[in-house]
């Protein structure tokens, strides 16, 4: 399942990526749905995923309704863009991976992109239609929170 999410920020895409990328690890303060969030260290990573090198961080745990853990694998500071996997989610999901991007619309304004994949296994794919709507209205709420946040930062 692959879900492509826009929303538009007015305020500048740097302002935006501070808080979606150097400050990755902080989302527990600007997500209103992250109860908390911390760093985690290398040791916490599974030998399957490999961190990128220039990531702040290799990754986050929050905890929400549940505690997932998720590793940057791709992190692109200059080009304001970012991957990461999650980790610990429920044995039906396959895969979840991330991309989130903030892209230049004027010198005032930005877009965030959200492209989120999530793989169901087997006879639980079933159920994509109703993870489809649940996870477009989970990270639609988090752009809303970022889009808040970059607009009332202080620059």
């Amino acid at each position: 399942m692959h879900l492509h999410l826009e929303t538009e920020i007015n305020a500048p895409a740097d302002t935006a990526w501070q808080a979606l990328g150097p400050m990755f690890a902080q989302i527990d303060q600007w997500a209103s749905f992250v109860q908390t969030s911390r760093p985690i260290d290398r040791s916490e990573v599974p030998d399957d995923l490999t961190v990128d090198p220039t990531a702040p961080v290799p990754g986050r745990e929050t905890t929400t309704k549940a505690t997932l853990i998720e590793v940057l694998t791709n992190y692109d500071d200059a080009g304001r863009t970012l991957t990461f996997h999650g980790v610990g989610v429920p044995r039906i999901v396959t895969r979840a991976r991330n991309v989130q991007s903030i892209r230049t619309t004027s010198p005032t304004t930005s877009t965030v992109v959200f492209e989120v994949d999530f793989d169901l296994w087997g006879p639980f794919r079933i159920f994509d239609p109703i993870l489809r709507r649940r996870m477009a209205a989970t990270f639609g709420d988090v752009q809303a929170d970022l889009k808040r946040h970059a607009e009332h930062a202080r620059v």
